[in-house]
């Protein structure tokens, strides 16, 4: 997987020109279907606006991060690439799995069903893709981690837990797009609002929960170089879930700002810089 690695983040723009080359921005063309029959999707709703605005936000990162990789001469620059792409795309790919699976329903095989065909291919594509980012040993993989264990740390300041915020609230609207489209298209939003909230919630809770377990880290904390750990047990599913569940209690997201953390002290865990761990004993005595 390792020599795969630039081959694999090669494929991420080459995926993302061609299904929109091929579809002419098939994403914005399909919620604006809704705009006659639907307020949820209205162009006059700002939430509508606003996630679209970041859908393009986070294509276009991809591109950029996925370009910046190859021309970069820092090591320490592509290792951060790194992280960042694995983290968000393999999120996104498990996101998007369910919607490809409901459209097949209504693929028609068709020699001149060129987007359809091109949709299979590309779903392949993205698996290869998150398969060779996941698997891939070019990068060590962030441990699971006990502070406890370390004699010092460095947590995540309260500036880079605001950009942890921030940036995935971006991710996550983009990410979970695809998830709307195939609840849109069986409900309706302009009666269904709990169902609509209950999506919201469930979006909400698994991006975290997924991103926590398999990578340590969400895209937010991948971009500002953090990660979480354990306090007195290794971060683990089970802290995860907890992190996750503790992220749903109302205001969590802003208790940072006065050193709440809520979610934290839940799942009894935390936000450190990635790496910043350090053992003086045992450092002193291996020298």
């Amino acid at each position: 997987m390792k020599t795969l690695l630039p081959f694999a983040i090669g494929l991420i723009p080459v995926s993302i020109i061609g299904l929109n080359s091929i579809w002419d921005f098939p994403v914005e063309r399909y919620l604006i279907s809704f705009l006659d029959h639907n307020t949820y999707f209205s162009s006059t709703n700002p939430f509508f606006v606003a996630k679209l605005f970041m859908h393009e936000i986070v294509t276009a990162f991809y591109i950029i991060a996925s370009v910046s990789y190859f021309i970069s001469p820092y090591p320490a620059w592509k290792e951060r690439v790194y992280y960042i792409l694995r983290t968000a795309f393999c999120i996104n790919f498990l996101f998007s799995a369910p919607n490809f699976f409901y459209s097949l329903d209504s693929f028609t095989p068709d020699w001149n069903n060129t987007a359809g065909y091109f949709a299979i291919l590309r779903f392949f594509i993205n698996l290869f893709i998150s398969l060779v980012l996941f698997s891939a040993q070019t990068y060590p993989p962030i441990p699971r981690i006990n502070i406890s264990g370390f004699t010092i740390v460095e947590h995540a300041p309260k500036g880079a837990r605001l950009m942890h915020h921030i940036a995935d609230l971006f991710f996550l609207i983009a990410i979970t797009d695809s998830w709307y489209l195939i609840v849109n298209s069986t409900l309706s939003f302009s009666t269904d609002t709990a169902l609509l909230f209950l999506a919201n919630i469930i979006s909400y809770f698994l991006y975290f929960f997924l991103s926590e377990t398999l990578f340590r880290q969400t895209p937010g904390q991948a971009i500002m170089d953090s990660c979480v750990a354990g306090i007195n047990r290794k971060i683990g599913p089970k802290k995860a879930l907890l992190r996750s569940f503790g992220r749903l209690i109302p205001f969590d997201r802003y208790s940072f700002l006065w050193g709440g953390n809520w979610h934290d002290k839940v799942s009894n865990t935390t936000v450190v810089r990635k790496n910043s761990w350090r053992d003086l004993v045992f450092d002193a005595e291996r020298q």
